[in-house]
């Protein structure tokens, strides 16, 4: 596939039932499994949750089931973060860092 070509009905194919990572147009990253797709490049994720890195800290917040619009999308793939490096805080205590 070439650079910056929109993805095809082939490539959402072989992302389905896998763990995704999307990077959304405001910067939120949503991570979660990939459960349907369509036309306009809407997808729904299961159990999904948006995480907020900052340094070696990060929030995470539950969302469930998710259905993002694809106008909304910038980027998504195969997800194998590894958690393990980062020190899991609340909300209040990423709040705090980032300000």
């Amino acid at each position: 596939m070439e650079q910056n070509e929109p993805l095809g009905t082939k490539e959402y194919e072989d992302l389905l039932d896998q763990n995704i990572v999307v990077l959304m147009y405001d910067g939120d990253f949503l991570y979660g499994i990939l459960r349907s797709f369509d036309q306009f490049n809407n997808i729904t994720l299961e159990n999904c949750v948006q995480r907020i890195f900052h340094k070696k800290q990060y929030f995470q917040k539950s969302l469930g089931l998710y259905m993002i619009r694809g106008e909304n999308i910038v980027l998504l793939g195969l997800s194998n973060l590894n958690l393990r490096d980062f020190e899991k805080v609340d909300q209040k205590t990423i709040e705090t860092t980032l300000q």
